[in-house]
């Protein structure tokens, strides 16, 4: 479900959570400027292993032919998803 709401007009930064899910035998698609590229081999595999709520691990990940897109060039300015979305040229539908 797509989910918006209306631009944050207060002096309160605006909050956000996000929760990741995905199968035991998927492997994540990550942007170079992801954490997880940043980590040694054995924390990475500690990582995965810590996040899996249920199945168990595989090292043949389950591969579909799908189109990737890469996520290059990266945004402006990423300090913030609102501000990623905003130099993407996305507009909020509760604007006039």
């Amino acid at each position: 479900t797509l989910h918006g709401s209306a631009p944050n007009r207060s002096d309160r930064a605006r909050l956000i959570l996000f929760y990741e899910a995905c199968a035991a035998d998927a492997w994540p698609l990550l942007g170079a400027g992801s954490y997880i590229h940043r980590l040694p081999q054995r924390e990475m595999w500690a990582d995965l292993l810590e996040r899996m709520v249920c199945g168990e691990p595989v090292l043949e990940p389950r591969i579909e032919k799908v189109p990737v897109r890469l996520p290059l060039p990266p945004a402006p300015d990423a300090t913030s998803i609102f501000k990623t979305q905003k130099s993407g040229g996305a507009r909020s539908a509760f604007a006039a």
